[in-house]
């Protein structure tokens, strides 16, 4: 019997969803006398579908799909089956790869089925029990979801296995905006399904499955990397193999891969490899493939090169139309698309930056537009020289002596002094932040108390989400613009950035600045009404996930904006009316990847959102915004 990349119904979608307009069709063919179910294209040639593991014979009792075709050449189809047994030493021929799978009439019942795991590895069901009270312990409550639709795990899921495919060197499939399509439109039909392991709310592994004809095949696996000490990835494949057990599947297909945890489960084995005979121009692309995969520095980084415009042409292509209404989770996978598979903010009304800056590119003038990209280009040309710069520089200086000094929220420091930071930069920057000498060179011996470590944040300038090494931020050390030189100057009061290495722990806590005038935050449907009787906008704008929890509270007023930096066009906006109040900073736009951003941009406040109080004391310091898990 086939499996379900043979069934009408994966046939269908990916003609649909992979190759519209080209009047692709399943159809059935014959290859050294076996006859398989596939898809071709108009001019006979088989279609190539990237996720597609391997085909077998078809089921001779379903209807053919016209008169059997000759077809020369199929790469990956099924070649025999075998009992798993113990590695002899010798290779596989090349061109074939290995499926395992669990064939349960092989094992009487699970007990069985986990003692011989046992025997085959130790570790297989062995610490799962005490892993899950760990992660109930440490992480928040264990829950596992056998069945799910959610298109957002499934983006989420694919994420992690394309950050896997990418740190080891591979193609990374998912970042194709068709490839993703099809898996959300197989999701959609319910074909396939995902089971996940939750602490708390958030995800830590996912399994996307196909279960046709009492055959479930694991077709997609992964995990949040951050979490990996917990073996999330095993927890969620052993449920998974429980959950097909307890179906009375005839069997679990693990699909093409013979990882080492596959065979701590598996009882059999499929062989795969090609069948018939290859054309000259297929058998030459082989040989080059095979060429360009050794282990040869040059060949690793023209490898590199030539999957990284590979995978940005595929991220590019505009979603495959669909019959009926789009797609709800349509606008999130292209918008995914964008910055694949780096996180992004999953929603611009979080964030106040984003609703700023997009105020100010639909504001620009053409001429405006043309100097935006003459800056841009500007910018990453003198980064590309400080790069060289860096490099130079590193090859004449031994790397410091000093241990890292690890720094956490409420630490006092001081900051070091110019010529100190500057011995550890190379090319302008340390691991990625560069010291911007205008701005904290006034800085240099001050003391400061660290507010928080920064691990992700949203970079303006490529609106991509960054992961600094070694950051964080230090309450009341905010840029005062005046790195723009003269009478060009930002009230935007942004927080800089700081490697630990250019700090060091003190003792003794730092002076607190005056406060001054003293409003109430207004509620958030008074705000909400203000701005909808607003004439006209200036692109500030009120976020209610970031700022919402702090309506209702007192505040001290910081200082007044009247200009604000763009950052990516270089140019000044001029503000009126708009406040900062201290203390209060964004708690972190929700990303993609589940986290939230550590930017902690100063929130603008306009005047009509905010009463003035007489001066005394306050009567509670402001609310906290928690940014969740």
């Amino acid at each position: 019997m086939s499996n379900f990349f043979s069934q009408p119904w994966f046939l269908d979608t990916a003609a649909r969803v992979l190759f519209p307009g080209r009047r692709a069709r399943p159809a059935t063919v014959r290859v050294e006398g076996q006859r398989y179910d596939v898809l071709l294209l108009s001019r006979g040639q088989l279609a190539p579908i990237p996720v597609v593991d391997f085909y077998e014979p078809r089921d001779p009792a379903l209807p053919e799909h016209g008169a059997a075709r000759p077809l020369a050449f199929l790469p990956r189809a099924l070649q025999e089956h075998r009992a798993v047994a113990a590695p002899d030493g010798t290779e596989l021929p090349a061109g074939q790869r290995l499926a395992p799978y669990v064939d349960w009439s092989e094992v009487p019942s699970w007990s069985a089925f986990v003692e011989r795991c046992h025997k085959a590895q130790w570790r297989a069901f062995h610490q799962s029990e005490r892993k899950l009270r760990k992660i109930s312990r440490e992480r928040g409550t264990v829950r596992i979801v056998d069945q799910s639709w959610d298109h957002e795990l499934l983006e989420r899921l694919l994420t992690w296995k394309s950050r896997q495919l990418r740190s080891t060197g591979r193609y990374d499939t998912f970042a194709s905006t068709r490839i993703r399509q099809l898996l959300h439109e197989l999701l959609a039909m319910k074909r396939l399904h995902l089971c996940a392991l939750y602490a708390g709310d958030h995800p830590m592994s996912a399994l996307l499955l196909a279960s046709d004809q009492g055959r479930t095949s694991c077709w997609i696996s992964g995990y949040d990397p951050r979490v990996a000490t917990y073996s999330p990835g095993a927890l969620i494949f052993e449920h998974g193999l429980r959950l097909s057990q307890q179906a009375g599947d005839r069997e679990f297909d693990m699909l093409i891969g013979d990882e080492d945890y596959k065979y701590h489960y598996a009882t059999h084995e499929r062989r795969i490899g090609p069948l018939g005979q290859p054309s000259p121009l297929r058998r030459a692309l082989a040989a080059s493939r095979s060429y360009l995969e050794q282990e040869v520095p040059w060949r690793t980084r023209l490898r590199s090169h030539g999957f990284a415009v590979l995978q940005d042409r595929a991220r590019r292509r505009p979603l495959a139309p669909t019959p009926g209404q789009p797609p709800a989770w349509g606008p999130d996978l292209l918008a995914n698309s964008a910055h694949w598979p780096s996180p992004r903010i999953r929603a611009s009304d979080d964030c106040q930056l984003m609703l700023l800056q997009a105020w100010s590119d639909a504001n620009r003038s053409p001429l405006e537009r043309v100097g935006a990209e003459l800056h841009a280009g500007d910018k990453a040309a003198r980064a590309y020289v400080r790069g060289l710069q860096g490099r130079l520089a590193t090859k004449q200086r031994a790397a410091p002596a000093q241990a890292p000094v690890p720094l956490a929220p409420g630490d006092h420091v001081r900051v070091k002094d110019e010529a100190e930071i500057l011995a550890t930069l190379e090319g302008g920057s340390r691991d990625g932040l560069y010291y911007i000498r205008a701005v904290m060179k006034p800085l240099g011996g001050k003391t400061f108390t660290v507010e928080r470590p920064v691990k992700r944040f949203y970079d303006e300038r490529t609106r991509e989400v960054i992961r600094p090494r070694r950051a964080v931020a230090l309450a009341g050390a905010a840029c005062d613009g005046s790195q723009l030189g003269g009478s060009r100057t930002c009230d935007r009061a942004c927080l800089l950035f700081w490697h630990e290495d250019w700090l060091e722990r003190v003792e003794e806590a730092p002076d607190r600045p005056p406060s001054g005038e003293r409003v109430r935050i207004r509620a958030a449907a008074e705000i909400a009404a203000i701005e909808a009787s607003r004439q006209g906008s200036d692109g500030i704008t009120f976020t209610p996930a970031t700022m919402a929890a702090f309506c209702g509270s007192e505040a001290r007023i910081a200082s007044s904006v009247n200009r604000v930096y763009d950052e990516r066009a270089g140019q000044l906006r001029s503000k009126q009316g708009v406040l900062t109040l201290a203390g209060l900073s964004c708690p972190g736009a929700r990303l993609t990847s589940g986290d939230r951003c550590d930017r902690a941009c100063t929130l603008f406040w306009r005047e009509e959102w905010l009463e003035r109080l007489p001066e005394g004391p306050m009567a509670g310091s402001p609310k906290t915004a928690t940014a969740g898990p």
